[in-house]
């Protein structure tokens, strides 16, 4: 996925969900992980790397928490449990939103949510959008982490056929203050 910001400088985004279908305990739980990772480079440097583990208990799905680091913030994990889950319905439609699921990070008591709306993409075909706002996780250790997809504002934005197939249409952050959407 690439981007341009105003002085004319070339991103490029990496994003990559696996589910690893191995089990873990999670907080007592025997918890299922899925594994997200973001690249961003800017002229063909990279900026940043975040890697993040969600783990959660299946049939019915319902998450119990994450974790993540950064490679700008070196050997710093930060570990959060959710608090609330609401899903997706069962139908979606152009206009829906809501909220999808909340949660803290440590002791420090740092809130992180995630909400959703569906807007038309074409006349066979709508947009999910999932809206995640969470602190910078730089400032539980003391230092700025140089991107955004989990520190601070962004939307990751599927398009879904009729069918149900979801394919990833664009990611917008803010790095830097500077706004970006990668398509």
């Amino acid at each position: 996925m690439k981007a341009t910001d105003s002085s004319g400088n070339t991103w490029t985004a990496t994003y990559s969900s696996t589910a690893a279908g191995t089990s873990t305990a999670f907080n007592g739980q025997l918890a299922y992980v899925n594994a997200i990772s973001f690249t961003v480079q800017m002229n063909a440097t990279v900026i940043d790397t975040e890697s993040v583990s969600e783990f959660a208990l299946m049939n019915p799905y319902s998450p119990l928490g994450l974790s993540m680091g950064f490679s700008s913030l070196p050997g710093r994990l930060s570990n959060g449990s959710i608090t609330s889950y609401d899903p997706l319905p069962s139908t979606l439609t152009v206009g829906g939103s809501g909220a999808l699921s909340s949660g803290t990070f440590g002791s420090s008591g740092y809130t992180f949510t995630e909400t959703y709306s569906v807007t038309l993409d074409s006349p066979t075909a709508l947009f999910l959008n999932i809206h995640l706002d969470y602190p910078d996780f730089g400032i539980f250790h003391g230092e700025a982490s140089l991107t955004g997809l989990y520190s601070g504002t962004s939307t990751i934005t599927y398009s879904v056929t009729s069918s149900g197939a979801a394919t990833l249409a664009k990611i917008q952050v803010t790095i830097n203050g500077t706004t970006l959407t990668f398509q």
